[in-house]
């Protein structure tokens, strides 16, 4: 029962991972950022999403239109993610002087749980002292 949960478990984290892969795909491949964090496989996945997303927009779509209207480029139809939603995030180190956008320094102890605004905990997500939830 235990290896079930687990697998499903598994299988729901790779399900959605591939969903924001293909919802942020223009903004995946061209951040430098995000790009090293890729396996290889989904690097080729985002790739491959893309040429026939161009592809299908190109036959459905912009072929039809005005010669004007028809110069769709990648950057277009490319979303980025909200960097000033609010997640949630365990503290993972005693943080005595975290500041947040407003200027507010806040005092966060190792263990405690935030719902913060991404922007405001990125650096400290990137260095491992603060993991989202």
């Amino acid at each position: 029962m235990d290896l079930d949960r687990v697998k499903y478990l598994v299988a729901e984290y790779l399900r959605t991972r591939l969903l924001k892969i293909q919802k942020y795909a223009y903004h995946t491949l061209t951040n430098e950022d995000i790009r090293p964090k890729l396996a290889p496989q989904e690097l080729e996945f985002v790739s491959d999403f893309l040429t026939l997303q161009n592809e299908h927009m190109n036959k459905c779509c912009v072929s039809k239109l005005p010669a004007s209207y028809n110069s769709l480029t990648d950057a277009d139809m490319g979303a980025s993610p909200d960097l000033n939603s609010f997640v949630f995030c365990r503290v993972e180190e005693d943080l005595d002087n975290m500041q947040d956008e407003t200027g507010l320094v806040t005092m966060m102890a190792k263990g405690d749980q935030f719902a913060l605004k991404y922007n405001s905990i990125r650096s400290y997500v990137a260095s491992g002292q603060v993991t989202l939830l």
